[in-house]
């Protein structure tokens, strides 16, 4: 298509330039390296992009962010209740420290599908800021930044206490799955073990000493 503009028996017409997106070949990206093929660099023109957190708000509220869309998001704008959330947390459209540390993140393409989603779930009856819109939004973006979202779009004393019980059981998970294993590495007696379990305690109980006398506000009263 590059040098004969054409594909099969389409034929490009002679105004219309041919582009192509890809990600860039670093380690959070590291699938092809297709940019640095002596063939490829002379028929292409390479431009870097950055992202650009105030023109892709400015997209987000227009007809277009969901042109192609499905359902019941087609031709409309960013969902008003997750287009509120990311104006309120900016920093959160593009979740570079995710990224890098190679975790499940959340970027402008995922936010189009989150939007997509509450759409067509609130088009059956379904709002999105269900406890089934917080399964659909983890899938895309990970359990914790979804709990974020559904609290915000769902502001009630029940939901945000569910949220902190699942997010409490992702810390739970994390250490059973990912750090026990490797204390049990190096544990290779009982004095090792009871050195770990005086470690914990170390550690613990200040936290809990923190929590004396402690309350939390009321609407009777406003005193901690």
């Amino acid at each position: 298509m590059m040098e004969d503009g054409r594909m099969f028996n389409y034929v490009v017409p002679e105004q219309c330039l041919v582009a192509g997106t890809m990600n860039p070949s670093t380690s959070e990206y590291n699938v092809t390296s297709i940019e640095n093929e002596a063939a490829i660099r002379r028929r292409v023109k390479f431009f870097y992009v950055l992202p650009d957190l105030k023109g892709f708000m400015k997209h987000a509220q227009t007809e277009r962010f969901h042109l192609f869309g499905k359902g019941a998001s087609t031709g409309k704008a960013c969902h008003p209740g997750i287009l509120s959330y990311f104006k309120a947390k900016p920093d959160c459209i593009y979740d570079w420290k995710a990224l890098k540390a190679q975790k499940q993140y959340n970027c402008p393409a995922s936010i189009e599908t989150m939007s997509e989603d509450a759409y067509n779930m609130e088009a059956n009856g379904i709002p999105a800021s269900s406890e089934f819109a917080l399964q659909r939004f983890s899938a895309s973006i990970g359990i914790t930044m979804a709990s974020e979202l559904v609290a915000h779009l769902k502001n009630s004393d029940l939901t945000i206490g569910a949220i902190l019980s699942i997010s409490a059981g992702v810390y739970i998970y994390i250490a059973a799955t990912e750090c026990l294993p490797r204390v049990n590495e190096v544990v290779k007696s009982h004095a090792d073990r009871l050195l770990s379990m005086f470690a914990f305690v170390v550690g613990a109980v200040p936290i809990g000493l923190t929590l004396l006398g402690h309350s939390h506000c009321d609407a009777h009263h406003g005193e901690h």
